[in-house]
Order: C-alpha cells, then structure tokens, then sequence
C-alpha cells in the first residue's frame, strides 16, 4: 500500500521499471534501509537519499520526483517486526529534525496499534485446541529466542541483552509469550526454561568468541526456580556453553503461591553457582520491597508501570521512581528501569540518576541471530546530552529534583543558570504566573514563599505535560499520515 504526493508516480516507476523493494541483502550483502529495519526492528534513517549507494538503483527515479530522504519505521505486532513503513522526503536530512522525529514517533506508534487490532480475531481464540496448540508448538523445536539490549545510561553503551521466549507458528508467525505461558503447566514451563537456557547461552558464548563482550539475562518463574534440579540445569548449560556463572544473570519474579522458604533455598543454591540474580518489576508491590533486604539480589528492575506512571502522573511516577532508585542503591544494587519507550522517559530516568536502561525508546526486541549485526552499528546509543533539558517531562524532573534534593550537597543555581529558564525561553512560554514562581523559587529571601512557589511552578508543570501528551494523541489520531 502507497499514499502521499508522488505514491502514484513511484507506483507507476515501480511497476514500469520492474523494480521491487526488498528487505534481502543485495550482491555486496548488504541490506538497504528497509532491510536494516526489518533485522533490527529500529529506525532507519536516510538523510541524503541521492548519496545512500545502497539505493543505487532507486537515484534516477527519486531524483526526477524530488525525493530527497527517507525513513523506514518498523512495525511491530507484540516484540516482532511485522511490516515496514517506508517514507519519503522532499528535503535532505528530513527526518533527522527532533519536532518530526517526535511525529514519527507517534506515526509508528499508531500504525502498530492497527496491527494490533487486526490481529484480535485471532489473538482471542482460545479453548483446549489452542493451547495445546502452542503446547505443541514448544516440544516441536518451534522456541525462538529474541534479544533486547539494556543499555548503560551514562554512556549509551550496550552492556547486556535479555532473553525473551517466543513460539514460531506454522504459518512463520512469532507467537508472545502473553498468548502461550497460560497455556503452560509446570513441566512446560520447566522445558520451556530449559531449551531457552540453552539457546541463549549457546549464541552468548558465539558471541564472545567474536569479541563481544556481552552478558545476558533470562527470566526463570517461580515454579521452575523451586525444582531441586533447577541449578544442575544452570550449571550443565554453563558449563556445555564454556561460559562463567557470572555472565548469566536470572531475573526472578516474586510469587505468593509458593512458599517464602522454599524460594529463599532456592536462591541461595543459584547463588552458590556464581550466577548473578536479579529481582523482576520491583515496585509492582511492597512485599517485593520487603524481601529485597533479606535476599541477595546484584540487580533490580524497576517495574515498567512504575516508569511509564511517570507520563500518566508526572509528580506522583518521579517521586515513586527516584523511591525505588533510592532503595537500588541503599542495597548495593545495579538498577535497570525497563518500559523507557521515548527520549522523554530515558531523559527522566538519567536526570533521576538511574544507572541502566531497557526499552523501545533504547532499542527493541529484536532476532537473537540478529544482534551481532545490529551490535556492531549501535557501539553507543544516542542519549540526550549536554546542560540543557529536551522535554517537558524531563524538565518536571529537573524541577522535582531541585526542590527535594539535599542543598548541601546540591547547591542551589542560580534563576540565568537554571535549565529549566532556558527551556521556558526555547519554548517561547510567556505565562506570567509560572515565571514569577520560577523566579521566586530561585530568589526569595522567604523559605515558606520559596516552596509555595516551587509548588505551583511543579503543578503548572505537570498540566504542561499532560495537555502536550493529550494533543499529540488527538493529532495523531486526526493526521494519519498526510503531508509525508
């Protein structure tokens, strides 16, 4: 399917010329942009169409239309790569601009809820036949493992993927785990566990004989985490794979069904294996809290429902999220905040000082076969950088954090040196109250004025980013995909 200014003219091109995109690498084994997009499930940008030799054979044609650059969206239906959007620009460096970036954003966001939603027929199928359908599926070699990276948020560095099931359907489809885990009773899951173990550690270890120097982690459920034999399959896979217990880290999720000792036991004999552990969707509930400081985890992850409150509740989800970063560090822990799904969100957690992260804002689930590729050209990920904020959820944090922050450790700026004066002044804001509780946050000689102040500026704030996120929804709706 085509739409836009020139669609019909490509479409003629194409069909004349007998030319056909293709997501296949070409003679020299390269894959074009849309190729890129597929393999790696991220965004691939063309900023200067004319000068890509990959798309050699598309110049002449573009050229005469005026196409200038290109982005190729991956669409994704639950972690896989379903179809490729692929769009044209009549200018050079188009798609680079952070205000379309932003659009496109939400343009890939939408198509994906459509795949979704013309997928429901048949995700709602259920019954005996279809469970015992995806039971089938895992003891038919049909597990497919995929990857996503956890990037270290200080340096856009890649330090570790997680491990993700899926069941490939006859029909190629990937099947989430959302559909087949209800179907599972215990031994499947234990098989289940088993068999990804065994492939993850298998590509880790061919990874690291190519000098990617990588660890990974795999989720183990609770019922699995219970059988005695469980760290004998930890340590056979190890060994059979040549890698140390520490490269593999197993995230655990914490259950009521099972009893308390029990877990406790079992986790100390995948401790004694030199395994790391890690404690899955802290935040989800207090007892989870609770039993953090008598068990010894290296890792915590912070639930994603907790990170993405913060867009929903700006003041609320921070003061919760710097809460549960807080304990990570009281109790010595590495901490992953997962669900960072745009810039914004990531901008808040580094500005909250979370040391790692995982999301599609970073990087999506993507082929385990497919990572090395798609390592070796996102060395580093982009971050938001420098002294100035880029969104107004990343400046609320700013804010919140100045006003709870220990001032004798973090003096106080200056109103000129303040960020967040800059990002008013880029976003044009002339709203007299909120720049008089700005100001007066920072200049008061009264302190209960100052936190009055600081108060109503943070409130403001907050509706700022409600009302922003609530336009750019409605828009998206109301645009579709004109004027690209």
């Amino acid at each position: 399917a085509s739409a836009g200014n020139v669609a019909a003219e490509v479409q003629a091109e194409i069909e004349a010329k007998g030319l056909s995109p293709t997501i296949h690498p070409g003679p020299d084994g390269q894959r074009g942009p849309m190729g890129q997009a597929w393999i790696s499930g991220t965004q691939q940008v063309v900023d200067a169409y004319l000068q890509d030799p990959r798309l050699q054979p598309w110049h002449a044609m573009m050229q005469r239309l005026g196409v200038r650059s290109a982005i190729a969206l991956p669409l994704l239906r639950g972690e896989t790569v379903e179809a490729v959007l692929f769009l044209l620009g009549a200018y050079p460096h188009q798609f680079s601009n952070p205000l379309l970036q932003a659009w496109l954003d939400v343009v890939q966001h939408r198509c994906e809820q459509l795949l979704i939603a013309s997928a429901a027929p048949l995700l709602q199928r259920s019954g005996a036949q279809h469970r015992a359908q995806w039971r089938s599926l895992l003891y038919q070699g049909a597990l497919r493992m995929v990857v996503q990276p956890v990037v270290d948020l200080r340096s856009g560095a890649v330090i570790k993927v997680e491990a993700l099931a899926r069941l490939q359907a006859e029909d190629g489809a990937l099947v989430s785990p959302g559909l087949f885990l209800p179907a599972l009773g215990k031994d499947d899951l234990q098989a289940l566990f088993r068999q990804g173990l065994v492939q993850s550690l298998r590509a880790l270890h061919a990874w690291r004989q190519t000098g990617l120097d990588i660890a990974l982690s795999l989720n183990l459920d609770p019922t699995t985490l219970v059988v005695p034999d469980c760290p004998l399959w930890v340590e056979r896979a190890l060994r059979e794979a040549d890698l140390p217990p520490a490269a593999l880290t197993l995230e655990l999720l914490e259950t009521q069904e099972i009893d308390a000792l029990a877990v406790d036991e079992a986790i100390a004999r995948l401790r004694d294996l030199g395994v790391r552990l890690a404690m899955d969707d802290l935040g989800s509930g207090y007892s989870s809290m609770k039993r953090l400081a008598s068990l010894p985890f290296d890792v915590i992850k912070i639930d994603q429902d907790v990170v993405q409150d913060v867009a929903r509740h700006p003041l609320q989800g921070i003061a919760l999220m710097r809460t549960v970063l807080q304990m990570g560090r009281d109790m010595d822990c590495a901490v992953v905040a997962e669900g960072l799904e745009d810039a914004a969100l990531i901008e808040v957690a580094m500005l909250l000082g979370c040391p790692l992260g995982q999301g599609y804002g970073l990087a999506r689930p993507m082929p385990i076969e497919a990572f090395p590729e798609w390592l070796r050209s996102h060395s580093t990920l982009p971050l938001p950088s420098g002294e100035d904020l880029h969104s107004w959820l990343g400046a609320t944090a700013y804010m919140w954090l100045s006003q709870h922050q220990n001032h004798a450790t973090h003096p106080h700026t200056s109103l000129a040196a303040c960020p967040v004066t800059r990002f008013l002044h880029r976003e044009g804001i002339q709203d007299a109250d909120a720049l008089r509780w700005h100001a007066l946050w920072h200049e008061s000689a009264f302190e209960q004025e100052r936190k009055e102040a600081g108060r109503a500026f943070l409130l403001w704030m907050e509706e700022q980013v409600l009302a922003r996120s609530a336009s750019a929804q409605a828009q998206s709706v109301g645009d579709g995909f004109e004027g690209v």
